[in-house]
């Protein structure tokens, strides 16, 4: 998790250094987290106020108010993304793949997202606190080091 978030960092304070090795994808990776607890957010909304209903679970009819949209939008994407993670493991190329390794993709695809995506916030954090220096006259990584 540390080495994950350390990459989102540094890649974002390369970025802001050198524009033109800039990728949309390692920059859009940073609204991750951003979107996972505004899902989780929607989701609790929603079954609070009713769009977790049991009777509507499996109903397309019905009425699609805020409260269920809430609810069954996100866990759809939620879905997806598991969906997505185990596809990715299953039909992936890794020396190491097993049925436990694609059952467990899913979780630590998600972990490795969302520590590049606090990395990403992170340097974007301090790219707006120092004007742009951020990670400026010392190591990027988070060693300490001797002389």
């Amino acid at each position: 998790m540390k080495q994950m978030r350390n990459y989102g960092y540094t890649r974002m304070v390369a970025n802001k250094r050198w524009p033109e090795i800039s990728v949309w994808s390692h920059t859009a990776i940073g609204m991750f987290p951003w979107l996972v607890v505004g899902a989780l957010l929607a989701m609790v909304y929603g079954g609070l106020t009713g769009g977790a209903d049991a009777d509507l679970w499996f109903s397309l009819a019905g009425d699609w108010n805020a409260s269920r949209i809430a609810f069954h939008i996100p866990l759809g994407m939620v879905s997806f993304y598991i969906a997505l993670a185990w596809l990715g493991a299953a039909i992936g190329t890794s020396p190491h793949r097993s049925i436990g390794t694609v059952f467990f993709a899913p979780l630590f695809v998600f972990l490795a997202h969302w520590a590049y995506g606090q990395g990403v916030n992170k340097a974007w954090r301090e790219i707006r606190r120092t004007g742009g220096k951020a990670g400026e006259g010392a190591q990027i990584d988070d060693r300490i080091r001797t002389a």
